[in-house]
């Protein structure tokens, strides 16, 4: 299953975010818009449910994408995200903690990939990244979060891309 959303204002300085995600079996995303912003939830259904019912979260990213290009990332039980900039690509968090704040220029990603995915197959990330960042960043985020999750039947993704 593939979705799309997009946010953006026209104000001088604000940006427009695209954002595409993939769920596979039991990945879960979410993109919901929060005021100007958006938020973004990539991960995965537990595979031991609890009896009552609850679909507890095995692993869980949430990426707060706000209209001035700032991004609030938090993680539980889950890979950190990448952001992939002209130069490099770094890890967010960086330092291992579990929340982050970044601020991402234009034509900059930010992969979300839950941990089932990367289990199961984790080429599609190596695969997006051979090139270094120049490559992964021109792509379109519907393309390129289907190459990151290629190889794997379990888990979700998303790519965010911050445009002006």
């Amino acid at each position: 299953m593939s979705t799309a959303a997009t946010i953006g204002t026209l104000a001088p300085g604000r940006v427009t975010w695209e954002v595409e995600v993939v769920e596979r079996q039991r990945g879960l995303t979410r993109v919901t818009r929060q005021g100007t912003d958006l938020r973004v939830r990539v991960g995965d259904e537990r595979w031991d449910t609890s009896p009552d019912g609850e679909g507890n979260l095995r692993s869980l990213l949430v990426a707060d994408l706000r209209s001035d290009g700032t991004v609030h990332l938090v993680t539980r039980c889950a890979p950190p995200a990448l952001v992939v900039s002209a130069d490099r690509v770094r890890l967010l968090p960086e330092d291992g903690s579990t929340d982050a704040d970044a601020h991402l220029r234009e034509d900059d990603l930010l992969v979300m990939c839950s941990a089932s995915a990367l289990d199961d197959d984790p080429r599609g990330l190596v695969d997006l990244l051979a090139g270094g960042p120049g490559p992964a960043r021109h792509g379109h985020p519907a393309r390129l979060v289907d190459r990151l999750l290629r190889g794997s039947l379990v888990g979700a993704a998303a790519v965010a891309r911050c445009t002006r």
